[in-house]
């Protein structure tokens, strides 16, 4: 989530708020997967440990494969 805030009496001009807008579009495409990777992490690890879960999220260790 992003907030802006202006401490003029007449707030954004609209122009201002169209370029908000556009940034936040932009921002929120870059934070998102960024996002899904932590999350994903977060979830290997707590179900494989700390050793396993980064190795499935790297690709090292796959389903039915024994090394």
């Amino acid at each position: 989530m992003v907030m802006y805030v202006t401490d003029r009496v007449d707030g954004f001009t609209e122009k201002e708020i169209s370029d908000l807008i556009r940034a936040s579009q932009r921002l929120s495409l870059l934070a998102d997967p960024r996002n899904q990777r932590r999350i994903a992490s977060n979830i290997l690890t707590a179900y494989l440990g700390s050793n396993a879960g980064p190795k499935v999220l790297a690709g090292q260790i796959r389903r039915a494969i024994a090394r």
